[in-house]
């Protein structure tokens, strides 16, 4: 059973530059061990930007890395389903249904499961501003 998660990226003090957004679609890291699966979907939120840009979906089994850098701990081979330039995206705030208030549930976490409505949403929302099923990224 395929679950869906929602995952942070960046912070407030350090963003995430657009420029990153290819290597995400490709390999996510976490500072803990995730409990996420081959199959599962990945929806990506920055934190500065307060938007979901994209959903990967895993590949692989996580495996540890090998650094010293706390975000380096673990590893998942991801593959891009779909995705959208920062300002095409819809914000979090948007993908909150259901009486959970996304922005709050992530806080301080590296990822959390979505419920079902809430990846519905955002999948429907990523379609409605322009992405595409396994469209590749074209911000650049």
């Amino acid at each position: 059973m395929m679950r869906a998660w929602l995952k942070l990226l960046g912070s407030p003090e350090h963003g995430m530059a657009e420029t990153i957004v290819p290597q995400v679609l490709r390999l996510v890291r976490f500072p803990r061990r995730p409990s996420i699966r081959v199959g599962d979907k990945i929806a990506l939120y920055v934190l500065n930007q307060d938007r979901v840009f994209g959903i990967v979906e895993a590949f692989s089994p996580v495996r540890e890395g090998e650094g010293d850098n706390a975000w380096d701990k673990w590893f998942l081979d991801v593959r891009e389903v779909m995705s959208l330039p920062y300002a095409d995206s819809p914000p979090l705030a948007s993908i909150s249904v259901g009486g959970r208030d996304l922005r709050k549930s992530i806080r301080q976490q590296s990822h959390i499961q979505l419920r079902d409505l809430e990846y519905r949403r955002a999948v429907e929302l990523l379609v409605a501003a322009g992405a595409e099923e396994d469209k590749l990224y074209r911000a650049f």
